[in-house]
């Protein structure tokens, strides 16, 4: 043993309050101090014994040691942080009293309002990505979504329209629409029943939703049949012009805006169908054959023959 090696304290459990407490039992006086080897040992206020002629400490302060403040299983969380696009009620790590693991049990942890959550924004977020949605209109399909659960909505309609006609929404509130044979070609369910659980949606819960602008649909559109940014702006010139004059007003707003492209287009020297755009904007050849002959009067007279 070093001139400098402290003796072993004993350790002494002490059971008080909640949780395990443990304390530093006192000193052992009759032993001398291994640095000078004196006899004369004091207790300081902290509770650790020294020595009265080399003041070396011989003992730690008696120290409590005592557990976090658990909360019951039920109430434990753990994983990644809440988020309003997933069913937030953590996962339990560890194995339960049979074979399986806990984790394994996590279905069983939730509820029937729990489970149809779950599966209506898996929907949400899988139809996001597909239509390549920002995160932050995911986020308001997934809060319209809960909305329509909580207020029984679902009732009637598969989760599949619900969860598509919530994402339309959000995405038309974004200004970022997206026509309505789009969401449901990408979707699970035909287009009427994502109409119809669109329209019940935005009038059951009362939004403000506006009727979506033609110019809207240019930057998807126009990325989709790779447009350079001079069409895509001169479509816009057009745009603003129909909708000063009110021509747009009960037309498809992506035909139009899909027309307006075809005779931008053709004034900066794009080479682009009628077809390819018309595909871009899930409408048909005959929709934008007829929006053209609305919009090719706000074009160059060079460009409106065909």
């Amino acid at each position: 043993m070093s001139s400098r090696q402290q003796p072993p304290a004993k350790r002494t459990d002490v059971g008080t309050g909640t949780g395990s407490t443990r304390a530093l039992a006192a000193f052992d006086t009759t032993e001398s101090c291994s640095e000078c080897g004196g006899s004369s040992f004091q207790r300081g206020d902290a509770g650790e014994w020294f020595c009265r002629d080399c003041g070396i400490v011989h003992s730690k302060p008696g120290v409590e040691l005592t557990e976090p403040g658990w909360r019951s299983l039920p109430e434990r969380r753990t994983g990644p942080a809440a988020s309003i696009d997933r069913v937030s009620v953590g996962t339990s790590v560890g194995h339960t009293t049979g074979r399986q693991p806990s984790w394994a049990k996590y279905n069983g942890r939730l509820d029937h309002n729990q489970r149809t959550l779950r599966h209506g924004l898996k929907e949400v977020r899988a139809l996001a990505t597909a239509l390549e949605v920002s995160q932050t209109v995911t986020e308001q399909a997934a809060y319209l979504f809960r909305r329509a659960a909580s207020e029984d909505l679902l009732r009637g309609q598969s989760l599949e329209a619900v969860a598509a006609g919530c994402l339309h929404a959000a995405a038309r509130d974004a200004g970022t629409p997206f026509p309505l044979a789009q969401v449901a070609d990408r979707s699970m369910v035909e287009k009427s029943a994502v109409t119809s659980a669109f329209h019940k949606v935005v009038r059951e819960l009362e939004l403000p939703i506006a009727p979506p602008q033609p110019a809207e649909f240019v930057p998807r559109i126009a990325s989709e049949v790779e447009m350079s940014i001079a069409t895509r702006e001169r479509a816009r010139d057009i745009l603003a012009q129909l909708v000063e004059d009110g021509t747009h007003v009960g037309q498809s707003p992506a035909g139009v805006a899909a027309a307006a492209l075809y005779g931008a287009s053709r004034e900066q020297g794009d080479t682009v169908t009628q077809s390819e755009l018309a595909d871009a904007a899930y409408a048909s050849v005959v929709t934008l054959s007829r929006q053209w002959q609305t919009v090719k009067e706000y074009v160059s007279p060079d460009e409106q023959d065909e």
